[in-house]
């Protein structure tokens, strides 16, 4: 009887699985017919078809293509989704009541301020664009993703340490808006950007193309 009530409470199991699982490609679209048709069920079609077309947002290769360190790039993908525990954020939430930055000690701090609005963050990041022979102005923050999406795509030399150099600026900017806040230590940013500049080379001399343009940015700006 044991054994009966073991093979049936399997059965169960499994019909509540298939019908599950018909309810799932109902909603998705497909038909009985479909299903037949298939010579070879394909998983991938199936999860492609559950999940929708979904648009490929411009600064993925700012993100996904890389050399670049993973804190880097996480930091990176917060930032550009608007989603870094910012003051104007935790202001919504009740958790801060003063928004001012702490690196300019200006203006309320968000997302667009941070990178590269604030006089601070502005000074790092021209600095930076000189080292690279960039001469241009600073722009809000999506505009500056959305410049950096469309103009340095590829996997040369140049467009690889830019998107070094990008996403190794906003880490630093972040974890010095954090050390100032959480451990009242300050950083100039002639020194982070010496540091900004060694730890790309560190990371970039690993690999031959970035290597060789790093040999021609052998200097601070």
């Amino acid at each position: 009887m044991g054994i009966w009530n073991v093979q049936d409470g399997q059965a169960s199991w499994l019909v509540q699985k298939i019908l599950k699982a018909v309810k799932h490609l109902q909603e998705a679209g497909f038909t009985e017919a479909d299903m037949e048709s298939m010579e070879k069920y394909n998983v991938s079609r199936v999860y492609m078809q559950i999940r929708g077309r979904m648009e490929k947002v411009g600064w993925r290769s700012l993100v996904w293509k890389n050399v670049r360190a993973p804190k880097w790039l996480f930091i990176l993908y917060l930032a550009v989704m608007g989603r870094l525990a910012t003051k104007d954020r935790l202001a919504k939430w009740g958790i801060v009541q003063i928004q001012t930055c702490h690196l300019c000690q200006q203006e309320n701090e968000d997302h667009d301020h941070l990178f590269f609005k604030c006089s601070y963050a502005a000074e790092v990041w021209t600095s930076i664009l000189k080292w690279k022979g960039i001469n241009k102005n600073t722009k809000n923050w999506m505009e500056e993703i959305q410049w950096a999406s469309k103009c340095m795509k590829g996997q040369n030399g140049t467009t690889m340490v830019y998107r070094m150099a990008l996403e190794n600026t906003v880490y630093c900017i972040w974890l010095e808006r954090n050390a100032r806040i959480f451990q009242l230590k300050k950083t100039t940013s002639s020194i982070l950007v010496k540091h900004i500049i060694q730890e790309i080379h560190g990371r970039g001399s690993r690999y031959a193309k970035v290597a060789t343009r790093l040999d021609d940015l052998n200097n601070y700006p």
